[in-house]
């Protein structure tokens, strides 16, 4: 997905797609630094949980281990009260590419149809602007002369409340 352009002079320029760039954006700045924590704690919880249950560790050493965990969840209360939130955005987040290819073909038609819709529209405003602008300027001329041979003045512009109250 990644696209090498050559600029001369031996320079090579590699572009990533759009939708690829934003997933690894999103993977490596979005998702790592929630998912590398919350693994690490995860692995952390096992790992003490099987050396206490294999008599490998005392007593002592697990209110030790739990002592500095439970410091590390004060200094960082955020981290309890978010696991709930966080992984319904990562699960939101793994979603949004289904969600996407999905809703992507759909979308891509009525493009094409919003897309053709504005050319249509367009061909026929120049078709149809062009015959008005030039009858009204017929009918203006036409009455011009009309009121010329029968000697009706011209009626003048209203003005507007500025003009009027300048004279």
């Amino acid at each position: 997905m990644e696209k090498r352009i050559e600029l001369g002079q031996g320079t090579i320029v590699s572009i990533m797609e759009p939708i690829a760039k934003h997933k690894s954006d999103f993977r490596w700045r979005i998702l790592m630094p929630v998912l590398a924590p919350l693994l690490l704690l995860i692995i952390s919880l096992i790992a003490l949980l099987v050396l206490a249950l294999r008599g490998n560790i005392t007593g002592q050493q697990i209110n030790v281990i739990a002592g500095i965990m439970m410091t590390i969840f004060v200094l960082c209360p955020m981290a309890i009260l978010t696991l709930i939130p966080a992984g319904l955005l990562i699960w939101i987040a793994f979603s949004s590419d289904n969600l996407y290819d999905w809703t992507a073909p759909p979308l891509r038609k009525v493009r094409h149809w919003t897309t053709r819709g504005a050319e249509i529209t367009h061909q026929l405003s120049e078709r149809i602007t062009e015959p008005v602008i030039k009858g009204r300027a017929r009918y203006d001329s036409w009455l011009h002369t009309i009121n010329e041979f029968l000697g009706i003045p011209e009626v003048e512009q209203e003005q507007t409340g500025e003009q009027s109250s300048e004279q």
